[in-house]
């Protein structure tokens, strides 16, 4: 985790919206599925902002359309100070070099039919880079990621998972990237893995200058790596703001269940626990989201306001937070 100065940013998205149409079986239309809407974000050089929520909120969709693996259906995406919202293929192969991926599954990402050798040569290969120029690099990034030399004759199936995350990341900085989508990355690790590759980015991070959108749907992980968290709930943020403000003083009751949902080991040290707030419900259909408020079937709060207006994401206190009634109130506060 790095501290930003005043820099201008190195991602910068405005009202960002990425629909899919989907098309049910037995159906002469298509249903057009919005699975973000108007959402607006940027990141600094050396940053880390953490976008957490619930399985199915968008969020990797999210990530997918900053690096244009998707097509945002409205909105701007800048990048490094240009406007790549409408690059085509072409275009953006040379900024390929500098926003790279990295997924769930360390398994599902690496090709199993080729050695790790072959994987760390393949973006030099996609982009001309020479052989020569590869072969110098790529024992470098080994050693980056803490692998030994003797990886590079090795076949994925033959690491650890926390081992296999390692590969992927080293796969990921081949090209010298200056912004990275960590994409749930130590979600399919044991707890013990996740603290390694969770150091692991961070001590690159000092080292490299990265920039980081960590996408996780544990809040837990996302405090201990961010500058800024973003939660977001059903295509929408929610709240945004300082990990600090954001953890220490959350506004919006999703967030506010949210953190409550972590372990809290006050109870067996005999100290003072915070209040747990239970979500009542599941999250609503996408394809058929509530009026208004989109998180007001599940809120405590909820009231006719809610029902007809939809909040703006609004600044209040140190953040910026989507809710009618924004405020910890009694559901944040401790109790014996």
């Amino acid at each position: 985790m790095n501290t930003a100065a005043a820099q201008k940013p190195i991602l910068d998205i405005r009202d960002i919206t990425t629909s899919y149409h989907i098309r049910r079986s037995g159906a002469q239309k298509a249903t057009t599925l919005v699975a973000v809407e108007d959402v607006t974000l940027s990141i600094k050089p050396g940053e880390t902002v953490g976008l957490v929520g619930e399985s199915g909120c968008g969020k990797s969709t999210l990530g997918r359309t900053i690096i244009r693996l998707l097509e945002p259906s409205a909105g701007m995406v800048s990048f490094a100070g240009q406007d790549i919202t409408h690059f085509n293929h072409q275009e953006m192969r040379p900024l390929r070099q500098e926003m790279q991926i990295v997924f769930q599954d360390p398994y599902a990402s690496l090709n199993p039919r080729f050695r790790v050798r072959q994987i760390l040569y393949e973006p030099f290969r996609i982009h001309g880079i020479s052989k020569a120029v590869a072969s110098q690099k790529i024992p470098e990034l080994l050693s980056l990621v803490q692998l030994p030399p003797d990886s590079l004759r090795r076949f994925p199936h033959e690491f650890s998972g926390g081992q296999r995350q390692r590969i992927a990341i080293a796969r990921a900085l081949a090209l010298e990237p200056s912004f990275l989508v960590l994409d749930e990355p130590v979600s399919a690790l044991d707890v013990s893995i996740q603290a390694q590759i969770l150091n692991l980015l961070e001590d690159l991070q000092t080292e490299l200058g990265l920039a980081y959108l960590f996408i996780a749907h544990d809040l837990s992980v996302v405090g201990q790596v961010s500058d800024r968290v973003a939660v977001m709930y059903l295509g929408r943020i929610v709240e945004e703001g300082p990990r600090d403000a954001v953890f220490n003083s959350p506004q919006h009751p999703y967030t506010i269940a949210l953190l409550s949902a972590i372990p809290d080991i006050s109870a067996a040290q005999g100290r003072q626990t915070r209040e747990r707030t239970i979500l009542v419900g599941d999250l609503p259909n996408p394809l058929d989201p509530p009026s208004g408020c989109r998180f007001r079937t599940r809120c405590w709060r909820g009231d006719q306001l809610c029902v007809e207006q939809d909040p703006p994401l609004a600044p209040v206190s140190d953040s910026l937070v989507a809710c009618h009634y924004p405020g910890a109130e009694n559901h944040w506060s401790a109790r014996s």
